[in-house]
């Protein structure tokens, strides 16, 4: 293997590494999120999160699925997931309810 091509997959290793180590924070409930309101507690549809922690807060639903890569997930009590979980490289604090499957790798 020649030495262009090591560096090539050392360099995509180690720049995947370094965004599973600096997750930030997107919240559930913040305005960029696609919500459907509904009374005080809020249905959010499918979600897909890359390097950051995702949080959903007690009273709000998540209806699709949520797919995080390389982060964590926080589901506050009360909380509820109708869908799926699909975790790669993360953490996750489950207070709430997944009514479906949570897989993790």
């Amino acid at each position: 293997m020649s030495i262009f091509r090591k560096l090539t997959y050392l360099t995509i290793l180690l720049v995947l590494m370094l965004v599973m180590v600096l997750p930030g924070t997107a919240y559930a409930n913040s305005s960029t999120a696609n919500t459907i309101s509904t009374h005080n507690n809020r249905d959010i549809q499918d979600q897909f999160v890359f390097g950051d922690t995702y949080t959903l807060k007690d009273g709000d639903t998540l209806v699709g699925d949520l797919f995080i890569l390389g982060g964590a997930v926080m589901l506050e009590e009360g909380s509820r997931v109708e869908g799926n979980i699909i975790l790669v490289g993360c953490t996750i604090n489950i207070q709430g309810t997944v009514e479906k499957y949570l897989v993790a790798i």
